[in-house]
């Protein structure tokens, strides 16, 4: 699954006229940069990312320097999916 984070998110982007279709992939790309998203866009960017991967995004997680770029929402993604599938202390 951690190898359809990333093209998912992109794809994501791409849908809502965040990025263009022929952009180069980039993890570094700052979507939540002003006027790049607004918060319609972001609210369904999380939504969708919460259904596909069943997990939820809470205000911590947004809050987090890293959901800022793709690439840092993906790994907050892949660290929720690890936590989901880690068994109990």
């Amino acid at each position: 699954m951690q190898g359809e984070i990333f093209p998912f998110v992109w794809k994501q982007l791409v849908e809502k006229g965040v990025v263009a279709a022929d952009a180069v992939p980039d993890p570094q790309f700052e979507y939540a940069a002003a006027g790049r998203i607004d918060s319609l866009g972001l609210v369904l960017l999380v939504a969708a990312v919460e259904e596909h991967f069943g997990i939820g995004l809470r205000a911590q997680h947004m809050q987090d320097p890293r959901f800022l770029t793709v690439g840092g929402l993906v790994a907050i993604i892949t660290e929720l999916l690890g936590e989901r599938q880690s068994p109990s202390a």
